[in-house]
């Protein structure tokens, strides 16, 4: 298989953009096979299905040009998963003061 084909069943596997970490994810993998932010965004556009928001955060607020190849999570993204953590502790917390 080559390269190209790689790629595109790489897609197909992950076609469905429905969340911005999927969106994300795809990019990063586009970015480290060598194509720059416009192609690796014409790829996914022609390749994968997205929920409306991932396309306005990502692709209309031009989000995906901030998107690196370094595999971190995105900064919007690391404050929503930070603060689900926090969420979760708390009801943790206090579920386990309530059996004390």
């Amino acid at each position: 298989m080559n390269k190209e084909d790689e790629i595109i069943k790489y897609l197909e596997e992950h076609r469905e953009c429905y969340d911005r970490f999927t969106f994300d994810a795809n990019m990063q993998y586009l970015l480290e096979q060598g194509f720059d932010h416009e192609e690796a965004k014409d790829l996914i556009l022609s390749h994968c299905e997205m929920s409306a928001l991932t396309f306005q955060e990502r692709i209309h607020n031009d989000y995906y040009l901030k998107i690196s190849v370094n595999g971190m999570v995105s900064d919007d993204l690391m404050e929503e998963l930070l603060e689900k953590k926090r969420v979760s502790l708390n009801v943790s917390l206090r579920n386990s003061n309530r059996l004390s």
